[in-house]
């Protein structure tokens, strides 16, 4: 069965003998599923990004309109997991200790029996001129749930959607993901690179797509959010304030982040920026993937003859891959190290 028929929830029936195969077939709840959420994707907005990359702010500034309801962490492409999903989702805020908010109380809209996350969100769609989820990219997420997957789960579903991605400067998102979870930055670097990639591949296939600088987040950049999402978000304004961003120093046993890996981040972030600034046309320019060895470029095919067109944002998906190989291969290494008998 194809990886995208899995994802997609496609059950294959068919056989093989004769040179025949009937059609694949879906579950009839999996029908109603697709096509509830695609009858409301362009009501739909999700904020997506990395830990600690400003996605929560961002949403606090739309719930703070009336016509609008975004869940956080919700994580709907999970979600089905959990068979009653209000449930599910309250007692995990309350587990954090939250108070009951937009952004952590999902409300009873539904009738008797509808506890399916999609059915949930389709009737908040009666009540809210936007509704959706914010999404914070962590280990937990890829290991849970393959990009690949994770960006056909909503091509399916969501493809009309408003998908705005928020980045902050990447030494302070590793930094400030280390010291909340206490954990080494160089192990936080891989689910970083890999939200990167997860964005440069929307941005050029989703047609409704908004980047936001969390460093440039301001009074002009919240009304330009509002006019993409349709909402007048004037007055969230007063929520944000650059002076409570909080700015980490790393430890001093960091050495290998500081030296070589921070510099590379902020070269991506770099191209990051520069997407932000481009013509929209140019995200389709870029043809190869490409890697670098001993500090040439290695193109990712074997015809010497075809260029390789590259802009920002095909830079910043080659650089991130590379970084995320580079480390992965380094983890395996360590790990069978570690295994070795001595």
């Amino acid at each position: 069965m194809a990886s995208d028929d899995r994802r997609n929830g496609v059950v294959a029936t068919g056989s093989l003998l004769g040179g025949a195969c009937e059609p694949p077939l879906m579950h009839p709840q999996l029908i109603e599923e697709i096509t509830t959420c695609r009858a409301i994707a362009r009501r739909c907005a999700f904020v997506i990004g990395p830990a600690r990359s400003g996605t929560t702010i961002l949403a606090q500034i739309i719930n703070a309109h009336d016509r609008a309801f975004l869940t956080t962490e919700a994580n709907y492409h999970l979600a089905s997991a959990f068979p009653d999903f209000r449930a599910w989702y309250n007692d995990q805020h309350r587990m954090f200790r939250n108070q009951t908010a937009k952004s952590t109380y999902a409300p009873n809209f539904g009738y008797p029996g509808e506890n399916d996350w999609w059915r949930w969100l389709a009737r908040a769609a009666d009540y809210f001129e936007v509704v959706g989820d914010k999404l914070a990219s962590t280990e937990f997420h890829l290991q849970a749930f393959d990009p690949d997957m994770f960006m056909s789960f909503f091509e399916s579903r969501f493809f009309s959607a408003r998908y705005i991605f928020s980045f902050r400067d990447p030494v302070q998102t590793v930094l400030s993901s280390s010291f909340l979870w206490k954990k080494d930055p160089i192990s936080l670097i891989v689910s970083w690179a890999s939200a990167v990639k997860l964005w440069a591949d929307f941005i050029r296939i989703f047609p409704f797509t908004l980047t936001v600088l969390l460093a440039e987040l301001d009074a002009t950049k919240i009304a330009e959010i509002g006019e993409f999402l349709g909402l007048d978000l004037t007055t969230s304004a007063v929520l944000f304030d650059h002076r409570e961003q909080r700015v980490h120093q790393p430890l001093d046993s960091a050495g290998e982040f500081v030296g070589r890996i921070a510099p590379l981040l902020q070269m991506i972030y770099g191209e990051i920026k520069e997407t932000v600034r481009m013509d929209r046309a140019l995200l389709q320019s870029d043809q190869k993937r490409v890697r670098q060895v001993g500090g040439a470029i290695v193109p990712g095919n074997i015809y010497s003859d075809i260029a390789v067109v590259t802009t920002p944002v095909g830079r910043a998906w080659n650089l991130a891959d590379q970084l995320v190989s580079d480390l992965q291969a380094n983890l395996s290494r360590q790990a069978l190290n570690s295994a070795a008998p001595v």
